[in-house]
């Protein structure tokens, strides 16, 4: 039997796979019930009429046999599907109710005990009773009742041809209805399924927002996050690709620019080189976009974590930006109130200082100081690094850590946007946190802050929300 390729037609057929399982474990159970009622039934009826049937034997009946009154009473207690015999106590016939009396019966009539079993009376199973008949304290004789349980085979046999005829209409019918009942079910999921068709990648904004509080109610509030969670990834990426457009048309514009000037007309070796010296520096503009664009999506490559103190990488960053900002004529300093070690990539934390440092050394005022204080808390290890520029305005202190972001003000500044959002990428990466704000009325100026798990607190390693 093929299964049905539909869920509706595969709960249908569930359906009556169990109903049809069902009726026959009961059709079963059934037939036994009834066969054990009916055995009881007869023991029962047999144990009564023996009794009966030895009531009615009176003492003065002689060893010839009954008279007529006792044969007469006799009969009208077995009725007429009983059979039954009356044995003196040795076991000769005194009357029975049949001509030939089969050899079974006889031998029951010489048993000695009361018993109830299963007898062939000429080729046919009968349930047979022996009782004895005792008067005055003595043994006056036997009584065997018997009846023929051949008719209980065929009662059996008509319920099970009922239940062989009852059956199948009702599977047909259990998958009609489990059918219909499947496809009101699985109504609200085809509806579901047509909704989730229509929603394509160039618009995310749809919600499915199923209200009944059930399974499917989860599973449509679990695609709704989802979908949220895809939408503000696809915004990021046009916004990232927007971004990298912007910065790439401008000094690819510049080139392109300059190319044409010089192309127009012959021109002299000062001019050539001039433009050979714009189009190197506009390279390398792009070398330092395209490097820190790939730096700033290292979120996937594989982490070399290790054990290390803040402040060694605090030096290892301020030894590498030290000849950048000799030619500004600004110095940088460490000051150092506590330390501690973290458990952290040493190259990430490097790469974000130096981004920080690079950043304090754009905006900070030339023959100005840049501070980075080290310190440590109970539970982090931190370093706090304070330029003398103009800091943060508002807006930036919300954005300046994404990627691409500049503040209107700033863009005078050479730079692509990537500094801060590539310190925090690389940051987090080693479960570290930033933050930025600006310095109090003394001493003015922007403030980055980098904070870490003290690896003596946090012994392995575990990413922050």
């Amino acid at each position: 039997m093929r299964q049905p390729k539909s869920l509706g037609g595969r709960l249908a057929l569930f359906y009556v796979s169990a109903l049809v399982v069902g009726l026959v474990i009961f059709a079963g159970f059934a037939l036994v019930t009834i066969d054990r009622v009916q055995r009881a039934s007869t023991d029962s009826a047999l144990a009564s009429a023996a009794a009966a049937a030895a009531s009615v034997v009176l003492p003065e009946a002689d060893a010839a046999g009954l008279d007529v009154e006792d044969v007469s009473a006799f009969r009208r207690v077995l009725g007429a599907r009983l059979n039954g015999a009356l044995f003196d106590a040795r076991g000769r016939v005194k009357f029975s109710t049949t001509t030939d009396l089969p050899d079974t019966i006889a031998t029951l009539g010489a048993s000695e005990n009361a018993v109830i079993r299963d007898v062939e009376t000429d080729g046919t199973k009968s349930r047979a009773v022996v009782a004895r008949v005792s008067r005055d304290r003595g043994n006056f004789g036997t009584i065997v009742l018997w009846r023929p349980v051949a008719d209980f085979g065929d009662v059996d046999r008509r319920v099970a041809l009922g239940f062989a005829v009852a059956i199948p209409p009702l599977a047909l019918v259990a998958l009609v209805v489990g059918r219909r009942l499947a496809r009101r079910a699985l109504k609200p999921l085809r509806a579901l399924s047509e909704l989730i068709a229509e929603i394509e990648a160039v618009d995310l904004s749809r919600r499915l927002r199923h209200a009944d509080d059930d399974e499917l109610g989860a599973l449509c509030a679990t695609f709704d996050r989802m979908l949220e969670r895809l939408e503000n990834a696809f915004l990021r990426q046009r916004r990232f690709a927007g971004d990298v457009a912007h910065e790439l048309r401008t000094p690819l514009a510049v080139v392109i620019a300059e190319i044409d000037v010089v192309r127009r007309k012959s021109r002299g070796s000062a001019d050539y080189e001039r433009v050979l010296d714009t189009v190197r520096e506009k390279a390398l503009a792009l070398d330092r976009l395209t490097t820190d664009l790939l730096a700033s999506y290292r979120d996937d490559s594989p982490l070399k974590l290790e054990t290390f103190r803040l402040r060694d990488a605090v030096a290892a960053a301020v030894a590498a930006i030290v000849p950048l900002v000799a030619a500004q004529r600004i110095r940088v300093a460490i000051e150092e109130n506590g330390d501690a070690a973290i458990v952290a990539d040493r190259s990430d934390v490097v790469r974000a200082l130096l981004a920080i440092f690079d950043n304090a050394r754009k905006y900070g005022s030339s023959d100005g100081a840049v501070v980075a204080t080290v310190d440590a808390t109970a539970s982090d290890a931190r370093v706090t690094i304070r330029d003398a520029g103009p800091g943060f305005s508002p807006e930036a202190l919300q954005r300046a850590t994404d990627r691409f972001w500049r503040d209107k003000d700033a863009r005078i500044v050479d730079g692509s946007g990537l500094g801060l959002a590539l310190a925090r990428a690389v940051v987090e990466r080693s479960g570290g946190l930033i933050s930025l704000g600006n310095g109090d009325s003394n001493a003015s100026g922007g403030v980055v802050t980098l904070s870490f798990p003290r690896a003596d607190v946090e012994s392995s390693f575990r990413r922050r929300p």
